[in-house]
């Protein structure tokens, strides 16, 4: 039987949560995609939101929260997570060269996204 003297001598366990919303800063944001190199449309598009909020996020406009500053921050922790959200297949059909020389022309007028 319990005895109430008995809780002296147990063990005490606290829950640790990571802050990660002190962690997660627009230059977080922008450091981690760039790592990922992936532009702000494609990374916006990995997480299910928009190309705005990524973009706010970065400028700083918009704080990191809740379940996104989650997210964030374990993708940071391992990137392979992100694999699991977003992949590049290699089409076996050719493109239109002239499709291919508009889309190089249109990534290089943008650079940063």
């Amino acid at each position: 039987m319990f005895k109430p003297a008995q809780l002296s001598e147990m063990p005490v366990y606290q829950n640790e949560i990571t802050n990660t919303e002190s962690l997660t800063t627009n230059e977080f944001a922008r450091n981690l995609r760039k790592s990922l190199g992936l532009s702000q449309r494609m990374f916006a598009k990995a997480l299910g939101i928009s190309e705005k909020t990524v973009e706010k996020w970065e400028q700083g406009a918009n704080p990191i929260q809740g379940a996104a500053s989650r997210l964030l921050y374990l993708i940071d922790q391992d990137h392979s997570l992100m694999d699991k959200l977003y992949r590049f297949n290699v089409s076996e059909q050719k493109e239109n060269p002239e499709y291919l020389i508009k889309r190089e022309n249109r990534t290089n007028e943008n650079p940063d996204s």
